[in-house]
Order: C-alpha cells, then structure tokens, then sequence
C-alpha cells in the first residue's frame, strides 16, 4: 500500500495484530538495511551495478512515471528474497531520523526516482511522521517467537 503516512502505517500493524492475533510492526532501519544489502553489504539488492531497468524508477519505462505491480521488476530482489527494495516506493522504519520523534526514516527509491543514487539500498531521507505521500509505503514485519529455534525459520517467498 501507497499513499499514506508513518502513523498510518503504525496504526495498521496495530490493527492487524490485534485483529490476527499475529503481532507485525514495521521494521527498524538498520532490519529493512540487511534485508536490502544481504551480508555483503551491495549498494543496490541485486549488486552493486546499477540499469534503470532493474527497479521500478522514473527511468525504467517511457511515458509518466506510474507505480506496478509488486514484484513486476524480477532484479529488484535482495539476496532473502524480497522485491521492490530499490524501486516502486519509498518505505517507512520505525526509526527516528534525529532526535525530534516527529521525523522518521524512508528507505529505498521509487517509482518517481530519477537518479542511480536514489535508487540505493544506502539512501536515507526524514519524513514527517504524519504526511502522507503517494511515493511512500510499508511493509511490515514479525518476530519469530523465542520457543521456535532457528531451524524452524523459514522465507516465504511471494507467488507471482
């Protein structure tokens, strides 16, 4: 989802959880990081070159920069398995960018991206936590329950 702001995000893992009874949050900087870069810290999750059409960017096709499917650009996959870390859109961690809590962080480009640069796993920008904007979304997270061991953990990776 699209087009909303950080506290709406929040107030949706929220209502999931208690909904499902399955707690998710959002995922902290440093989380959404290591999925993006995997352990050999690459600028982009594919590696470290970049081509406009790898990720869903204002460069990847001809004609007004619009946002897809998820999961539509194939390259744009980190190492873990998971899509659109580089393009289609922004996405909010709960992790604050200074010391107001009023700030918070979006990683990764968008589909209104038109640089290299904005593109990288790396790039860091502070959003207010209450302004929506249809660049910017989420994707949440859950904990694994400390009684399951490691070998339990599994990635479910999304069917297209």
């Amino acid at each position: 989802i699209f087009g909303i702001s950080f506290s709406d995000a929040e107030t949706y893992c929220r209502w999931y959880s208690k909904r499902t009874g399955v707690p998710v949050r959002l995922p902290t900087e440093i989380e959404w990081e290591k999925a993006a870069r995997g352990a050999d810290g690459r600028l982009y999750p594919w590696g470290d070159q970049f081509d406009p059409l790898f990720c869903k960017m204002a460069g990847s096709r001809s004609g007004a920069a619009t946002p897809e499917r998820v999961g539509s650009y194939r390259v744009d996959c980190s190492v873990h398995g998971i899509y659109d870390l580089a393009g289609l859109v922004r996405e909010y961690c709960d992790s604050a960018f200074s010391k107001d809590e009023r700030l918070r962080i979006v990683r990764g480009g968008s589909y209104l991206t038109n640089s290299e640069v904005g593109c990288r796993v790396t790039r860091r920008q502070s959003v207010r936590r209450d302004e929506p904007s249809l660049e910017r979304g989420f994707r949440i997270v859950r904990d694994v329950p400390e009684s399951q061991g490691s070998r339990e953990r599994r990635l479910v990776r999304p069917q297209f």
